[in-house]
């Protein structure tokens, strides 16, 4: 599936999905939308948080992401 917005925001490169997770939603959830998909993906922020950072710790991950 193609990512088309994140939270309201259109996304066009990877770097457009990176600063559209890094800021607050409003209502503290994430939503994203796929092309060609009717609902919605949403997530709890504070769950994804939470859930990335055991991930992290479990496969000794140094950093979540590098984008440039």
């Amino acid at each position: 599936q193609i990512v088309d917005e994140i939270n309201g925001v259109k996304i066009l490169r990877l770097k457009d999905a990176a600063d559209a997770l890094a800021k607050d939603p409003e209502g503290g959830f994430i939503t994203i939308k796929l092309l060609g998909e009717g609902r919605p993906i949403v997530l709890d922020k504070t769950a994804a948080a939470d859930a990335q950072k055991r991930i992290l710790e479990k496969y000794d991950v140094k950093e979540a992401s590098y984008i440039e």
